[in-house]
This record gives C-alpha cells, structure tokens and sequence, in this order.
C-alpha cells in the first residue's frame, strides 16, 4: 500500500487478516514488522471475535483501496469496538514480546486482525508492507492480554488540553480495580511533545509500585520495559498514569492520533 492524505500529513489505514488457523490457539509471543519505517509511525493489531468480523469485512468491501480508513481504532461502532482486543504493538523502538511461560491470549476460529496502521508523510510517501509474526500453542494456556490504560474522556477530547507557549503540563488519570491480575511490564506512548511520564500502582495499605517513570521521553525509543518482579493488582488498588508536555507552538494541543497531535497512553501485559 503506498498512504495518501488529502487532509494533511497523516494517513490512517486498517487492513484485515482472516485468521488462518481452524482451531483454538493461544498466541504466546509477537512481532510487529514495519516494511517502511519511513512513512510508519505505529501499528495497532486488533483481534476481532468472530461474531463482529462481518462488520469489519463490510468496512473492508466498501473501500475500493486495500484497507480502508480507519482513524484512532480498527474502525466499526461502539459495540464492536468493545470486543476488541489488542495483539501486539509497535512504535519506534518496540521489540519483538514474548509471553511469560504458560500463558497466552485466546483466539477462536473465525476471528479477524486488522492492521491499523498510522501513516506519517511529512517526509514524503512511499509504499510500505508491513507484517506480524506470532508464535501460537494449541494446548490451553493461561489468560494473557495487552492492557492499554488511559483516560476515556482524553479519547474523547476532553480534559487533556496542552495550551500554546507552554512548558511542564501535566495530566494524570487513574482507575481502582475491581479484580486481580498481575502486571509484567510498562510502556509509556506519547508524541513529539511528550517530556516524561510515570505509570504506577498504589495498593490499598498504602505502599506503592513503580511501573515505569520515564523522566526524558523520546518518541523514538518506546520499548515496554519488562519489570524484574510482576506486580500484582487486587482488588481496590489503584493504577496511576501521569504524562508531561512542553508545548513551544502556538495551538493549544490534544489527543489524537495524528503526529502533531498528542497522547498520553500507558500499555501493560497482564496476566489472570
């Protein structure tokens, strides 16, 4: 696919995988392969259910292009969307992930991936293929998911403004959990702004652990960062994410998936 835009230097692109495998598989370990690290800025692989990948291959038919646009997600509703699940990510920097042992994320015939991929032309377009490389196992294996955590409301465009000529904004969400899992990992994804960041958990005695506190972002090095003990999450603790920004524009900046926008989004495996 070569990207184009005509509404600015950002080309938004989801293309579908059928799920090639007739059984029940858990997917232990992934790599995400940008064919064109000159125009990729990120890759999201969603995983759809079977019982909403009809709506995506709808999406996929009524674009006469490979892929069609897609813009902050896989594309479809409200419904749908919540029965996604991410399998993988990259951005500049990201290795390859594998599982702890024992461990996996379920995928039942019949299912989809769509491809999101974030195009940047400022630099000019050129074609791109990029791919997915996954280790599987057929013999069951414990839960495993890919955990974006943020705010839902910066999504949506409210409360995370980054006004004009500014230095130090900071933002910060967090979330009590009702069930425990355990956390493996961290990663901290924001723009070019983006200055330093933390995601943390506060336990329900008080005591706290330190998932990662970035204290000089760069968007080019965004690697998950494998924690040398997992954490464990009970029930009432709290997750803690906390980003900062300097802003030397003039516009005031928010959340969006286009490179001159912003966010503030941490990931973490988590297992049951």
């Amino acid at each position: 696919y070569t990207p184009e835009s005509d509404a600015g230097p950002d080309d938004y692109r989801c293309f579908l995988m059928e799920w090639p495998e007739e059984e029940t598989v858990w997917v232990t370990g992934y790599e995400l392969l940008p064919g064109n690290t000159q125009v990729v800025h990120h890759i999201i692989p969603f995983l759809i259910e079977p019982s909403s990948a009809d709506a995506y291959r709808a999406l996929d038919a009524a674009d006469a292009d490979p892929g069609y646009r897609c813009y902050g997600g896989p594309g479809g509703n409200v419904d749908t969307l919540l029965e996604t699940r991410w399998l993988g990510a990259w951005a500049p920097g990201v290795p390859a992930s594998v599982l702890p042992e024992g461990t996996g994320i379920k995928v039942e015939p019949g299912s989809l991936v769509v491809f999101q991929v974030h195009y940047n032309l400022i630099n000019g377009s050129a074609p791109d293929q990029s791919g997915l490389a996954l280790t599987i196992e057929t013999e069951p294996q414990a839960f495993a998911e890919i955990q974006p955590l943020t705010d839902v409301r910066w999504v949506l465009g409210v409360g995370m403004d980054i006004p004009p000529e500014s230095t130090s904004v900071s933002h910060s969400w967090s979330t009590t959990i009702s069930s425990g899992f355990t956390m493996h990992n961290g990663s901290l994804h924001m723009h070019q702004l983006g200055r330093a960041g933390r995601l943390w958990v506060e336990h329900a005695d008080g005591t706290e652990d330190c998932l990662l506190e970035v204290d000089d972002y760069d968007f080019d090095w965004q690697r998950p960062y494998e924690l040398k003990e997992p954490v464990r999450v009970m029930p009432g603790d709290t997750i803690h994410l906390s980003c900062t920004w300097d802003n030397p524009t003039g516009d005031t900046v928010g959340w969006g998936d286009g490179t001159g926008d912003e966010m503030c989004l941490g990931v973490s495996l988590i297992t049951g």
